[in-house]
């Protein structure tokens, strides 16, 4: 491969990645495949430009925040599967019924009602309820 074909080859890829990291960033999308008939000297003139303008740094980080998106929202999913789970073991710990309800904080002043749970919270509920072998001692023998 020749020097030129060498740097056609660099070139092409760069501006590729370039040129995917802006419509991602744009459109919140991946692109499977981008195609843009530039030239040497536009597409180095291209990739310097957005170097000096920062664009691939704001793409980076604002694909960066898409995924710290993605990665709360996924948090919150399993927090809430954390209290199912631990409402069913503490309602049969304590007695109580077996009536699935999730707690958003610590205190069940913010209460996920069973209307409002997904199957799959119901069951980890359940499975809380059904799991917990230990019953509170009353003291009343």
């Amino acid at each position: 491969m020749s020097e030129e074909e060498k740097f056609d080859s660099a070139t092409a890829k760069q501006v590729w990645l370039i040129n995917k990291l802006i419509l991602e960033g744009v459109t919140g999308k991946t692109t499977s495949s981008i195609r843009f008939p530039l030239s040497k000297k536009s597409a180095s003139h291209i990739i310097q430009q957005l170097k000096s303008l920062g664009t691939v740094k704001q793409m980076e980080a604002a694909k960066i925040d898409r995924e710290n998106d993605f990665l709360d929202e996924q948090k919150k999913k399993f927090d809430r599967l954390v209290s199912a789970y631990d409402r069913g073991s503490a309602d049969r710990y304590y007695g109580r019924p077996l009536e699935p309800h999730i707690w958003l904080d610590s205190l069940g002043k913010e209460v996920i009602t069973k209307e409002e749970m997904t199957s799959h919270e119901i069951r980890v509920y359940e499975d809380g309820f059904r799991q917990e072998l230990d019953r509170k001692d009353w003291g009343e023998e």
